[in-house]
């Protein structure tokens, strides 16, 4: 989030207001995604596909607590 938060900044910097707007979510989750493949996902690649979808299946409904609290 806070990545996001700095890609706006950058952006903004760099051009207006509008593109950050855009633009920061997508740096920010991206940036997420590929920390989430890299660290935790890639563990579980070489076992049971399920693994992987159960991994990802439980760090949606994470997510979705986190963020109705």
């Amino acid at each position: 989030m806070r990545f996001g938060a700095y890609a706006a900044v950058e952006i903004t910097a760099l051009s207006r207001l509008a593109p950050a707007v855009v633009l920061s979510p997508g740096c920010g989750s991206h940036c997420f995604g590929v920390l989430f493949e890299r660290f935790l996902l890639r563990r579980y690649l070489q076992r049971d596909p399920i693994i992987g979808l159960l991994v990802t299946f439980g760090l949606a409904m994470v997510a979705e607590q986190a963020g109705s609290g």
